[in-house]
């Protein structure tokens, strides 16, 4: 690399077409179907505490970042859905919804990244 267009190049390729493709954001995810039949078996098993949630539910990360890997606490879900007719609607659109905020997270970091790397390079 010997001017500054190669480095740009070099930014735009890695942040605009290689790091979309691996679709990291998929480490931090929840797989929603599956944490609904594992909420969904749970439930069918009976509840015995369906005291007040203490909590917020929260995406748990996967320790080994498997894509879709990470999870709830569902005990808590339980607290929060057991009771309801529509838990599994409820639940699924809570899921749903931590997984885009997870997902902009991440993007949010790997543009931060982006522009770090433009003002570190240009120094």
């Amino acid at each position: 690399m010997s001017s500054q267009a190669h480095i740009d190049k070099v930014r735009e390729l890695l942040f605009d077409v290689y790091l979309p493709e691996i679709k990291i954001e998929e480490l931090f995810l929840i797989d929603v179907e599956k944490v609904l039949d594992q909420f969904e078996a749970r439930v069918g098993e009976g509840v015995d505490d369906m005291s007040n949630p203490d909590g917020e539910i929260k995406i748990i990360q996967d320790p080994e970042y498997r894509r879709f890997g990470s999870t709830i606490d569902l005990d808590l879900a339980i607290k929060h859905y057991g009771h309801w007719k529509v838990w599994r609607d409820g639940l699924k659109k809570k899921l749903e919804e931590l997984n885009q905020q997870k997902q902009k997270e991440v993007f949010s970091y790997l543009h931060h990244k982006k522009r770090k790397t433009t003002v570190n390079i240009g120094n």
